[in-house]
């Protein structure tokens, strides 16, 4: 199969995407730092829970988006 050419926006956002999965793996890693230092603070870790559940969501769609770019890229790869 031929290669599929990525439109230029989709080319800029594939070229990105490594630095911004790092950036927001980054941000999960802190929600967690953060959730280890409020244990006794119930109210606080919902809270944090909730950002954490929200974050982990969002790099989880980067990766699926990734995944969707590199496939298109390199069709015959699957």
């Amino acid at each position: 199969l031929p290669k599929v050419k990525l439109t230029y926006k989709e080319k800029r956002e594939f070229d990105l995407m490594e630095k911004t999965i790092a950036e927001e793996e980054e941000n999960l890693r802190k929600i967690e730092s953060e959730m280890a230092a409020a244990s006794g603070d119930y109210s606080k870790l919902y809270d944090l829970n909730s950002k954490f559940t929200q974050q982990k969501t969002k790099v989880d769609s980067l990766y699926e988006r990734w995944q969707i770019l590199t496939e298109k890229q390199n069709p015959a790869a699957n």
